[in-house]
């Protein structure tokens, strides 16, 4: 069998996994494997991590059944302000004292993601997303692409962490975005963290995209809105939470040009996610915020107590899948 070895990383495993007849630090800093495009960790972050392609190679598969023993893996579901949600089931979680070793989050459960794998409890991460808004009209754009901005939530969010690095978060996180240049959806887990969760979260048409080394990305839920692909060659058991189910809608409630936007990306993110749920050992899916719209920041509080509520209905489920 043909040998593979991690290159360099900062943590004990990551995903930057490559075959050894591939390693070549000095010509390149990306290295590629039917799955994705795997990132060199001391080199600066891809533009390629392609989350559409071939499932992970059989020694691949075999390196990682080898490492991760009895990791657990938690998948965060974009959602928009639906995504506080996850913030209630990870209260839960936390009361149970399950605790989710790995977390690949897409749109705003990569920004829930981020507080869960920098130690934030879901209290202190609520009171964060409660004070700081990013859906409101002060954070109105200005000739740019998109309606709102995130200047002052991206202020917010360095006060939370100010070692702007995935390296300086105390459990492993990977997110999702979109290159709006070529088109394709890519995994990021290493460098800079800010403008990675603010590209993962531009939601497209209401805010502008984010640039990153001078390439326009937007929300990571267009791509891959249920980034289970990089855990499942690293976590043993995994959990995902999925905040966008989706209802009949009558045509009556489609009146708005933002209403029949909204139902169509809710549609395609669904179409997406849906067939990646059998690769977790339990999904939560809260069908309660189905009368929830994905922007409206006056039910927050609500939203809440339901992802609280659908984790606690699940809790015997919960308990016998993390029994240690």
């Amino acid at each position: 069998m043909q040998g593979i070895k991690p290159c360099p990383t900062e943590r004990p495993l990551s995903w930057s996994l490559l075959l050894m007849e591939d390693w070549d630090p000095v010509a390149a800093s990306t290295y590629s494997v039917p799955a994705l495009r795997i990132q060199q960790t001391n080199h600066q972050p891809s533009t390629n991590h392609r989350t559409n392609s071939l499932p992970p190679t059989p020694e691949l598969l075999i390196f990682a059944a080898m490492q991760k023993k009895e990791k657990t893996g938690l998948v965060l579901s974009g959602g928009a302000i639906r995504g506080i949600a996850h913030l209630g089931v990870l209260k839960f979680l936390q009361e149970a004292e399950i605790e989710p070793d790995i977390i690949a989050g897409a749109s705003a459960g990569a920004l829930v993601g981020a507080f869960y794998a920098a130690g934030y409890t879901a209290e202190e991460s609520l009171a964060f997303f409660l004070k700081n808004k990013p859906i409101t009209w002060r954070n109105y754009a200005r000739r740019k692409p998109g309606i709102l901005v995130f200047d002052r939530f991206a202020q917010s969010l360095a006060e939370q962490f100010p070692v702007d690095q995935f390296s300086a978060l105390k459990r492993p996180l990977f997110i999702t975005r979109t290159n709006l240049e070529t088109g394709l959806g890519e995994i990021i887990d290493q460098g800079p963290l800010i403008k990675n969760l603010l590209a993962s979260a531009a939601f497209p048409l209401l805010f502008a995209p984010i640039e990153i080394n001078g390439v326009l990305y937007s929300d990571g839920g267009i791509t891959n809105n249920f980034p289970i692909e990089p855990l499942l060659p690293l976590c043993e058991k995994t959990l995902g939470i999925y905040v966008n189910p989706l209802p009949l809608k009558p045509a009556a409630k489609l009146k708005t040009a933002f209403t029949v936007a909204e139902r169509a990306f809710q549609i395609s993110v669904t179409q997406t996610s849906l067939p990646k749920f059998k690769e977790c050992n339990m999904v939560i899916i809260p069908k309660e915020l189905e009368e929830y719209s994905l922007i409206n920041t006056r039910r927050i509080k609500e939203i809440f107590q339901i992802g609280y509520q659908a984790a606690f209905r699940e809790r015997k489920a919960l308990e016998e899948l993390f029994a240690k």
